[in-house]
Parts: C-alpha cells; structure tokens; sequence
C-alpha cells in the first residue's frame, strides 16, 4: 500500500532571521506524551547579553487528537518529563521581585536582568506550578531522585526532587549535561588532554569545528576517573 503523509502536529513560520519559530526544546514522557513549545516573543538582554526566546506550551498526549496548548509561556531552555510522566519540568522567565528561591551563585550569575529563569515543575492537567530553582536547562535524575540545572556561565548544580538549596558538581571539562542517574553522569566535555585534534582548516571562511567528546562518570569528585566513550 502507499505510504501515508506525515501529520502535521505543529507548524508555525519563523522570521528570516530567527529561525524557526518551533522551539528547540521538545520532551517525551514514558508514556507517550510529547511536549514542545512555540517561539511567540524574542528578548534581547542585558549585562549579561543574551538573546532568548519564549512561548507557549503545547502537550500531545493521546497519540490521535490534536496537540493540546497549556496557559503558560516557557523559556526555549531545556524541557522535560518526570519518569511517571505526569509533570513537566520547564523554564519560566519570572520577574525578579517575585522569585523567593535562595539568592545564590546562580542568582547572581543572571546580572541586572529584570525576568529570572526559574525552573518550574508544572502539571499540564491542572496547571499547578511549583518554582524549583534559579536557572535553566533541566536534566532529570532517571528515577527522579533529582535534578541538574545550569546557570548563565553553564556551572551546573544538583538540586533535590522537592527544589531548595542547589549543590554544585564537578566534573572535567564539562559542557552541557546529557543525562544522568545517581552518581554517574553522561556529559559532553572538552577533550581529554593529549587528544590528537583534526588538523585546522585553510579556508579563512571555513569555521573551526569545535573539539568536544562525550564522557560518563561520576560527578562528585570527578576530576579523575570519567572516561571518554564518544568523540
């Protein structure tokens, strides 16, 4: 028989210069729901400089019907699920007078800017919020035990399942946060040292490709011991 056309479960056009208007962020729940969101309003901060980009929810949850849109704007900062699939964690741009979350390093990292990013815990049935803590790009624990997030200068810290006071952690070289589970974490890092790297391009229009590697470890006191499983 013929193949069937894709369906279209979200289409939105970007401006030239923007991009899509489809978020980056997008997250599927164990049990099938997916979630995205859509790239509504653009904010150029300030000191420290940045360019952000936020919109609405939208939830598909039954595989058949039509994506659901939830009342909420979110940052276009990371998104995900929690393993029994029932609650959202995002990234909402909160006023700054109105975040109660402790003042710590990663507070301070954001400047003068007058919204916060919070990560929040939302129910997209009830749309119950509840704030976690100051900062973005959210990694669940695998059995929710917790969760890693980032500040503007992508120091990452651990932070329990209920929110509250956020522990730095460690780890060599370390990017971005892929995903982790108790103590072993899988992360993108700066290379190990003494790796050979691919020779430097002649053509002055030709960017650089950056020289990452994928490492698992453990994060507390993992100055030693990550090893490298992808380049």
């Amino acid at each position: 028989g013929e193949t069937p056309e894709p369906r279209v479960l979200a289409e939105k056009a970007g401006r030239w210069n923007s991009g899509s208007a489809l978020g980056k962020s997008v997250a599927q729940s164990s049990r099938g729901k997916v979630a995205w969101l859509v790239r509504s309003r653009s904010s150029q901060m300030h000191n420290p400089m940045t360019f952000l980009q936020e919109g609405p929810l939208q939830v598909w949850e039954d595989g058949a019907g039509e994506p659901r849109s939830l009342a909420v704007d979110v940052l276009d900062q990371g998104l995900a699920w929690t393993p029994a699939g029932d609650r959202l964690v995002a990234v909402r741009m909160v006023p700054r007078k109105e975040v109660t979350l402790p003042r710590d390093e990663a507070f301070a990292s954001y400047g003068d800017w007058a919204r916060l990013p919070v990560v929040t815990e939302i129910d997209p049935q009830s749309g119950a919020q509840r704030p976690l803590a100051v900062g973005w790009r959210p990694v669940l624990d695998a059995e929710g035990r917790g969760l890693l997030l980032a500040d503007f200068g992508s120091r990452y810290r651990r932070v329990a399942p209920g929110g509250g006071t956020a522990q730095p952690i460690t780890l060599p070289g370390l990017v971005n946060v892929v995903g982790w589970r108790g103590e072993l974490c899988l992360f993108t890092a700066l290379p190990t040292q003494g790796t050979a790297l691919p020779p430097r391009s002649r053509n002055p229009f030709v960017p650089e490709a950056a020289a990452l590697a994928r490492k698992i470890g453990p994060m507390e006191g993992a100055e030693t011991g990550a090893v490298e499983i992808l380049r």
